[in-house]
Parts: C-alpha cells; structure tokens; sequence
C-alpha cells in the first residue's frame, strides 16, 4: 500500500482525502498515531470511512472510540486486510500496512459574541482550559495576547474557562490598548503548534 494525502490540515468535521495504490482490501482500517499515544488508534464509524482502493476518505472527529484528538499534529497509515483460503481448508488474515503520513487537526473560532470591552471566542469541539500554557497562543493581528488565570482579562488577555460547562468551549478576551474603534482585526489561535483560520472582529 502508498499513500498520499491531501489537504494536510484539516478541522472537526471537514473530509479528509487519502490517495494512493491498494486502498482497500477485504476489510480497510484507518491508524492514527501521536506520541502521547501508546500505540496506534483505529478510528470509528464515526469518521465514515469509505475507499475505491485509489481514494480513501473519512470525516475528521473530535475522537476516535473513546480517546480524544486535541488539534495538533498527527500521523496516519491504512491498514488493508485480505483473507485468505489455506490449502487445508481454513482462513487466515493477512495485513498490509501503507507508509505513514503526517496530518494536522486544526482549531477553529466558530463565533465571536459580546458587546466588549470583554468578548468571547467559541471554539468547536475542544476545550481551551484543558491545554498548558505554551499549547495555547492567542493573537489579535501580529499582538500575542497573554493568557491570565482569572477573569475578566484585561487589555491584550485572555482567560479559559473552566466553569460553567457551557463555558468550557470558550476563551474571554479583549483587544490590546491601542487598537482605534471600528478596526477590523485578524484573530489568530494556535493549538499545539496548528493555527486556526483568521477570523476578523471588529474592535468594540
């Protein structure tokens, strides 16, 4: 089994495409690995995982069985398994594992609320306390903002909630002083060294 893969970064519930020779067998698995995994995991129906042989795709999920994927960086094989009759009449499965690539799951902003100064970013389908210090970087424009252990952040914070739970999934902040009123600004997060896409907000 090659492989190829594309796109390389991708976001909860976005398809990811993997190309290549002998992508299917009687039974097709999808591996991922990560270093603070002990071995590799095989993903769930969840990621509906379909394959012509030359073209495998899933749909990216927040886990796999019961083992969260934080955003960060990953790899990835398919694992194509052929049964075969033995001359005595029995079966026996035989596996053939592809070379492994390297993939990003990547946060994304879903939304930006509140009337400001503070305002609220909502993240899809992790959440933000959960992360050290250095796995989360907030920025607004080339400003990286400092994250606090409290609220309400001041100007150029921010604060990850830890309570109530439908907090969890959000990060408070505010703009750094400087920035005029009605100026629009790109928001930047970077998850375990993936970043989001841009969302530009509008400086209250």
């Amino acid at each position: 089994i090659s492989l190829e893969i594309s796109p390389a970064e991708v976001a909860y519930g976005q398809t990811l495409e993997l190309l290549g020779t002998n992508l299917k067998g009687d039974s097709t698995a999808l591996l991922i690995s990560h270093r603070d995994f002990p071995e590799p995991l095989e993903v769930d129906a969840a990621w509906n995982l379909q394959t012509d042989s030359r073209l495998l795709t899933v749909t990216v999920r927040p886990k796999a069985g019961t083992q969260a994927l934080l955003p960060g960086i990953y790899s990835l094989m398919v694992r194509g398994t052929t049964r075969v009759r033995l001359p005595d009449g029995s079966q026996r499965d035989f596996d053939a594992v592809s070379n492994a690539m390297g993939f990003a799951i990547a946060p994304a902003i879903t939304a930006v609320n509140g009337p400001g100064p503070v305002l609220t970013i909502e993240v899809n389908e992790f959440e933000p306390h959960g992360l050290a210090a250095g796995e989360l970087l907030l920025f607004a424009g080339a400003t990286r903002l400092t994250r606090v252990g409290a609220g309400p952040p001041g100007a150029g914070e921010f604060f990850t909630p830890a309570a109530p739970p439908s907090a969890t999934r959000s990060i408070a902040f505010r703009f750094p002083a400087g920035l005029a009123a009605g100026s629009v600004v790109p928001l930047r997060l970077v998850v375990r060294g993936v970043e989001s896409s841009p969302w530009w907000e509008t400086v209250p």
